[in-house]
């Protein structure tokens, strides 16, 4: 396990011999994936291209409960088919009026 304040990803996983396997990072949802949109930030974004096929993604649903499920995704990042920005992108988007050409 990385430091709390590691940068990119959350667990380095090695074989018994020491050879790196995997850079994991996880997310935690309370409850299902259906009813969230777990994300990587930019720093993990950069971590996952870097790092590519030993990049994986772990997404535990309804974590902590007994009936938790733990959902592993290699190199999301090059997997990926399309990128979406949900709506807390109109924030910082540049909105032009009607005046504008």
């Amino acid at each position: 396990e990385m430091p709390h304040s590691n940068p990119g990803f959350d667990i380095r996983s090695r074989s018994a011999s020491g050879a790196l396997l995997r850079h994991i990072e996880v997310k935690s949802l309370s409850g299902s994936w259906v009813d969230a949109s777990p994300g990587l930030s930019a720093e993990q974004h950069r971590a996952a291209q870097e790092h590519g096929p030993s990049f994986w993604l772990y997404v535990v649903e309804r974590a902590g409960s007994p009936n938790q499920e733990i959902h592993t995704i290699q190199d999301p990042i090059g997997r990926a088919n399309h990128f979406g920005f949900d709506p807390g992108w109109v924030a910082v988007a540049d909105d032009f009026g009607d005046d504008e050409s």
